[in-house]
Formats: C-alpha cells, structure tokens, sequence
C-alpha cells in the first residue's frame, strides 16, 4: 500500500516487476544460515509477505533455527494462511490498520478490506483456540495521519 499509491505506474506492472525479483527460498535459507548463530529476530515484511509464495517455506526454517520471527501483514490474506500461521508457531503477526472500517477503506483503497483483515485476525485466534497456542501474538500498528 504505501509505495504503490506513492507511484505513478500501474500497481499491477509494479507487482509483476517485483515477483520477477523476488529471491528463491534456497537464497532465503543460505541467509538464515549465515545469521542463524546471532539468533536475531527476523522480521518479514514487504509490500505484502503473504503474496511470496515461499513464505511459509522461510517462516518454518526460521523457527526451525530457533529464532524469533514476525510478519507485517495488511490483513487481507489471513483468513487463508491462519491455520499454516499458527502451526509455524511464529512468534508475532503485525497488523496495519487505518482506522475505523470507511476511514481504513479508503487509505487503503479497497472497499471491504478493514472486514477483511478483521475475519482475518478471527481467523487466526480460531486457530490459536483450537491448537491450544498462544502464538502467533497479534499486534495493532498505525500511522497517524490528517485523515485518521
């Protein structure tokens, strides 16, 4: 959201470029494997990491390597990847809201997307509930702005 409105090219065009330049989950792993012995906190943010169609292949290697992972995610994808989410035992889900539902709607431009990310945080505390995990944690974050 916020380097794609910021740009004059079409979002999509954007998109496309970046997938084109997105690094295989085998470069993924030979970084964690380097920094793995410093047992950093990684955290995985984008555009949108759940549209990398390796991300859960990185979060499960993290974890496997005993290391604290987060994701900053708009939300929209959740309710796909809560289950997957959870299992990984990652340690934090970041969420970006605007503000109330209208106001968050039309930052993001998209209608019906602060409903989205809500079904999608429900989504993940059903998942959490039912595997008995306290993790993923979840946590709210904004920018404040004129028009929030």
């Amino acid at each position: 959201m916020c380097f794609l409105w910021a740009n004059r090219e079409n979002p999509s065009d954007v998109l496309r470029r970046y997938k084109a330049e997105e690094m295989d989950f085998i470069r993924w792993k030979e970084i964690i494997d380097e920094v793995s012995f410093y047992k950093p906190s990684i955290g995985l943010s984008g555009g949108e990491p759940l549209l990398y169609e390796s991300v859960l292949d990185v979060i499960k290697y993290i974890k496997q390597k005993k290391m604290y992972c987060s994701l900053n995610t708009n939300g929209m994808l959740l309710s796909k990847f809560a289950e997957q989410l959870v299992k990984t035992k990652m340690d934090m889900i970041r969420i970006s809201i605007d503000g109330p539902p209208d106001i968050h709607d039309q930052i993001r431009g998209v209608k019906g997307s602060f409903k989205k990310l809500m079904q999608g945080i429900e989504s993940v505390n059903k998942e959490k509930e039912k595997l008995s995990s306290r993790l993923p944690l979840i946590e709210i974050y904004f920018t404040l702005t004129v028009e929030n």
